[in-house]
């Protein structure tokens, strides 16, 4: 965990928390509720949002880390914190291709 922790406090995913613990938005705009019976988040990026580079943090970018996350050539130890999304599980157990 004690890599988890660090990942936590150098990347800034969709969201993250407060001091206090609360959910926040982090590259989002905002904390978005489900639709589609909670299976469709639709998230808007902040315009703000760059990599060290300066390059402009896009959708495609999670698409891709969730991806990398779930092949499993990557042998993921992160793996398991995705498992709700729709087909994670049997990508990573080499049953679908991703």
């Amino acid at each position: 965990m004690n890599s988890q922790a660090a990942i936590a406090q150098i990347y800034e995913g969709l969201y993250t928390t407060s001091k206090t613990g609360k959910v926040i938005p982090g590259v989002a705009t905002k904390v978005v509720k489900p639709t589609n019976g909670g299976k469709t988040y639709t998230f808007t990026l902040r315009k703000d949002a760059k990599w060290s580079n300066g390059k402009q943090v896009t959708a495609q970018d999670f698409v891709y880390s969730l991806q990398r996350q779930v092949d499993p050539k990557t042998k993921s130890q992160e793996a398991g914190h995705v498992e709700e999304i729709a087909n994670a599980t049997a990508i990573n157990n080499g049953k679908k291709s991703g």
